[in-house]
């Protein structure tokens, strides 16, 4: 069937080319190209398939004869493949109108599919950048909350401490314990309150490197 196979595929060709198409032909595959877009075809003679009566090997089970019908695929993929063949009516040459206008939908569809995968990936990505704009502002947030909270729990600690050196003066000067070393005693103390409170911070040369909300040094290195 090699001159109606080449017959049909001269006609492709013509085809192809009065829609603006062209064909790529290599070794093993041919490629119709129309708007920019591949589809790989092919043209065979199907063949008859027949059990072997008298078979020599299991994998040797069946004779391929030729069938005489032309069988024409467009596309290269389970999902995107399309046929057309001889039948006992109509020759395959007859059918080079609807393969031509299959080409343009599929060369169409392909460029629709592109472009709503490219719109898909573009909302991906600005939900993506959403998300992780959320999630900074989120991190954020929860930072200078735990700031807050942190301050607020060290200025609570260090009014606490104030009331009670005071509470310990008052209760040294009813008891006459009320001393010089108590009074340095009380001095120390306040600085001390001053120092852990968040709205003082008062110098402590002592205690500068010390973490408030742990009340630890930091860790030493070794060597």
């Amino acid at each position: 069937m090699l001159d109606r196979a080449l017959a049909f595929f001269n006609l492709l060709i013509i085809e192809v080319k009065r829609i603006g198409g062209a064909i790529e032909v290599k070794p093993h595959h041919s490629t119709v190209i129309y708007i920019g877009e591949r589809m790989e075809v092919s043209l065979r003679e199907k063949q008859n398939r027949i059990l072997k009566e008298n078979q020599a090997h299991s994998w040797d089970t069946y004779d391929y004869l030729p069938s005489g019908i032309l069988l024409f695929k467009l596309g290269e993929h389970s999902w995107n493949v399309k046929e057309w063949k001889d039948t006992s009516y109509t020759v395959l040459e007859d059918k080079i109108e609807d393969i031509i206008e299959h080409i343009r939908k599929v060369a169409v569809k392909i460029q629709e599919d592109r472009r709503e995968s490219e719109r898909r990936r573009i909302e991906q990505e600005k939900e993506r950048q959403k998300q992780i704009e959320l999630e900074k502002l989120q991190v954020t947030e929860l930072n200078n909350f735990i700031e807050i909270k942190t301050k607020a729990e060290l200025w609570k600690n260090a009014t606490i401490m104030r009331e009670y050196v005071m509470v310990l003066e008052e209760t040294a000067k009813k008891n006459g314990t009320y001393d010089l070393n108590m009074q340095q005693y009380l001095e120390w103390a306040r600085k001390k309150a001053d120092w852990y409170d968040p709205l003082v911070e008062a110098e402590d040369e002592l205690l500068r490197k010390v973490d408030k909300t742990t009340l630890t040094l930091p860790k030493k290195g070794f060597w």
